[in-house]
Order: C-alpha cells, then sequence, then structure tokens
C-alpha cells in the first residue's frame, strides 16, 4: 500500500502543477504562432517566385530570333510584280515622316516605270516614281508634271546632282540614278523643302523585306457563277415586243 505524500511534498507539487501547465502552454503557443510565421514566409516566397513569374514578359520564351523569321520567296515577289506589273530592279521606296504607303497605289507609270503614293493623317500625298526618262537640264525639266500642281514648272538645279521642281503649293525632288530617274513630289504645306531633299536622297532600291510590304499581294478572283435560269439557247435578254408586258 502506497503511503500518502506528507503534506509539505504535497503543497509543493500543488504550486509547480498550475507553472508547468502555464509553461507548456506558453511554449505551445510559440511554436504555434513560429509556425504561423514559416507559412507566411513560405507563402510570401511563393508568392515572390509567382511575382517573378508574374513580371516575366510573357513572351520573353515565345519571341522569334529574326534570323528564325523566314525570308520572302523571290518567286513569290516577282509573281507579285508581275501582278501588279512594275518591274522588280524599279520598286524604289522612300520615307517621309507622318507618310504610309498606300498599297493600292503601287503601279507602272510610262509603261514600264514604277509609282506609288503615301499619305497622311490629313489626307496630304507624296508620289514616288522611278522611270527610265533622260536627265534632266534646264530645257526639260519644265516639262515635268508635278500632278495637280498648277501653273508653270520652275526648275532650280542642286548640288548633288538634284533639281528642285514648283509648281503652285506643289513641289518635288529629282534624283538620276544611272539610268533612272527618281521623283518625290508632295504638297508644299505638308512636306517641307529640306525634308523632301533628305527623303529623294535616301530614296533606294526596296530589298527583299521591303518588297514584301510594298508591293500588293496577289488576289485570287472568284469563279463566274454558273446560273440555273437562263434558256439553253439565246443570251436571255427580256422580251421587248408589244403587249409582252401583258
Amino acid at each position: 500500500m502506497r503511503r500518502p505524500a506528507p503534506p509539505a511534498v504535497r503543497a509543493t507539487a500543488a504550486v509547480l502543477l498550475p507553472a508547468a501547465l502555464l509553461l507548456l502552454t506558453a511554449c505551445g503557443s510559440e511554436q504555434a504562432h513560429g509556425s504561423g510565421r514559416v507559412e507566411v514566409e513560405r507563402a510570401g516566397g511563393a508568392s515572390g517566385a509567382g511575382g517573378a513569374d508574374a513580371g516575366a514578359s510573357p513572351t520573353a520564351s515565345s519571341t522569334v530570333s529574326p534570323t528564325a523569321a523566314a525570308a520572302p520567296d523571290p518567286a513569290v515577289l516577282a509573281a507579285r510584280a508581275a501582278t501588279a506589273q512594275v518591274p522588280l530592279e524599279k520598286v524604289y521606296v522612300a520615307e517621309v515622316p507622318g507618310f504610309r504607303l498606300a498599297v493600292q497605289s503601287v503601279g507602272p507609270v510610262d509603261e514600264d516605270g514604277f509609282q506609288s503614293s503615301a499619305t497622311d493623317a490629313h489626307g496630304a500625298i507624296v508620289r514616288l516614281t522611278v522611270d527610265d526618262s533622260a536627265p534632266l537640264t534646264a530645257s526639260t525639266c519644265s516639262a515635268v508634271s508635278l500632278g495637280d500642281g498648277p501653273g508653270a514648272v520652275h526648275c532650280a538645279p542642286e548640288s548633288g546632282g538634284l533639281w528642285y521642281l514648283t509648281a503652285g503649293e506643289q513641289h518635288a525632288y529629282v534624283r538620276q540614278q544611272g539610268a533612272l530617274r527618281i521623283t518625290l513630289a508632295a504638297p508644299g504645306p505638308a512636306v517641307s523643302r529640306a525634308l523632301l531633299r533628305d527623303a529623294v536622297r535616301a530614296a533606294h532600291r526596296a530589298d527583299p523585306a521591303e518588297l514584301d510590304r510594298t508591293l500588293p499581294t496577289a488576289t485570287a478572283f472568284p469563279a463566274p457563277v454558273e446560273r440555273g435560269d437562263l434558256p439553253p439557247v439565246g443570251d436571255g435578254a427580256p422580251l421587248n415586243e408589244v403587249g409582252a408586258s401583258g
């Protein structure tokens, strides 16, 4: 039989037991708090990783290298030039700030030349022509047409083999490139003389990528629709005899 503990021992145990319980409770609370802090840090770490992923450019992994892009097929470009009735060697490009090429304007000029037009947001038109005309002289430059420019054409030679032409509000620069004459014309209020000069100087033969952007795409015309309401003979024209209407 166990003897009962002395009163002094029981009193000491009674005092220590609540203290132990309090200590255990405190440890449990600290552990719970610590576990919660770790979870927050982990969540923050995961969120940070996710944030980094979300912040990354969505196209970074899918960007195609320019060298990987397929180059325009020369045979296709030649076919498109033939459809537009322009020789490839005369397809030139001239960049004027604020103006955008109107692809529908691309076509021949003087049977075997090239022409294109670019427009701005206000409807002004810059026209580029490339042809086999002879180099300009003081006696022939006044015969150059500047489109709708009224009045006589006035000419002034400039350095570098350029000619500056004016007619009303229209003006143009002409540059001789070997056997080709390159003319860039625009309305004076829309394009300054200096800007027009810079553009005609920089005009150049289109490379394959520029040809692809300049030449109209070939259009497949649909086959004619067969009608089933026409007579087997004759042209099916309406009857116009007297009394035919009833």
